[in-house]
């Protein structure tokens, strides 16, 4: 710990949000099952794979009785708990979203994958493990390119405007964080955002870090830069390799230092899993790279490896 905070991994202001609805089954499961997504054979309900607290179950995201008990949620946190997490979080459960109803559905930037895709064209009802097909095209993790499922961003990008003008009766400055995750990691096509709401890039950057993924990566930041938010840089990547010697801190350091150099305000490194004596030099570009984003990562892997002779 104290390596990491000598290092630049300590929060000035709190961004440490996770998947903010995974209690909202258990809650309104019940009651308002318009809250919870429409999914194929057109059913609101737990979805299998779930258990019985439905901490993955997805959002109608363009129902506006959940928007108001979002910001209901929010104004309603106990004053301590607003001091150390002020913002609004929209960071969606951790799944795909996969709402079908018609209201959703117009939120959505035309795309011929709609018409494509098994779920949304043909009706299919999935699995738990053919749930992650929706995301992992977008994600990466999969070597998945070729699955053609369509962004839902535009989508994600309304559901957060929703909720901010919301929220903006009580508190005209409000602030919100949220992902950009799943089936909506990349940029809205139409939707414009702006300057008080945070994203959370969670693009598939994984090992082997390619130059095409270094490309994607970039010009999936600049969407979301130029569709008006803040980013923080918050990716998977630190999970990839278990304790194979992989290496991928020259990568790393290029994309770290171009997100630097456009607009990032923060980073969120998920994980660190331990494996030092097999991906020690890339681990250590990675903690130099917080100390000061301008290095080099020829210059951090000379002072990393001089500690060896």
């Amino acid at each position: 710990r104290r390596f990491l905070l000598r290092h630049g991994f300590g929060s000035v202001e709190n961004m440490n949000y996770t998947h903010n609805f995974s209690d909202y089954w258990r809650r309104f499961g019940k009651s308002r099952p318009e809250f919870f997504a429409m999914v194929n054979p057109g059913v609101r309900s737990l979805l299998k794979g779930d258990g019985v607290r439905g901490a993955q179950t997805p959002l109608c995201l363009s129902n506006p009785t959940l928007h108001k008990q979002v910001v209901d949620d929010f104004e309603a946190r106990a004053p301590a708990v607003s001091a150390v997490r002020p913002f609004l979080s929209v960071c969606l459960n951790d799944t795909p979203e996969m709402c079908i109803c018609p209201e959703c559905r117009a939120w959505d930037a035309p795309d011929p994958a709609f018409e494509s895709s098994d779920y949304w064209g043909k009706g299919k009802v999935l699995t738990y493990r053919e749930r992650w097909s929706l995301s992992t095209a977008a994600w990466g993790e999969l070597n998945s390119s070729g699955l053609h499922q369509p962004s839902l961003s535009d989508r994600y990008a309304k559901f957060c405007l929703a909720v901010q003008r919301e929220a903006e009766k009580e508190d005209p400055k409000v602030t919100l964080i949220g992902f950009a995750y799943s089936n909506y990691v990349n940029p809205p096509k139409m939707t414009k955002l702006n300057s008080r709401i945070i994203m959370m890039n969670v693009f598939g950057l994984w090992f082997p870090y390619t130059k095409e993924m270094s490309e994607n990566f970039r010009a999936n930041w600049n969407g979301w830069k130029d569709a008006g938010v803040k980013q923080v840089y918050r990716p998977n990547l630190l999970h990839a390799g278990a304790n194979l010697p992989i290496f991928y801190a020259r990568q790393f350091a290029a994309d770290f230092n171009f997100a630097y150099r456009n607009g990032m305000i923060a980073s969120y490194m998920d994980s660190l899993i331990g494996a030092f004596s097999t991906q020690g030099s890339t681990l250590y570009t990675i903690v130099r790279m917080h100390w000061n984003p301008e290095l080099t990562a020829d210059g951090i892997l000379e002072e990393y490896y001089s500690a060896f002779g």
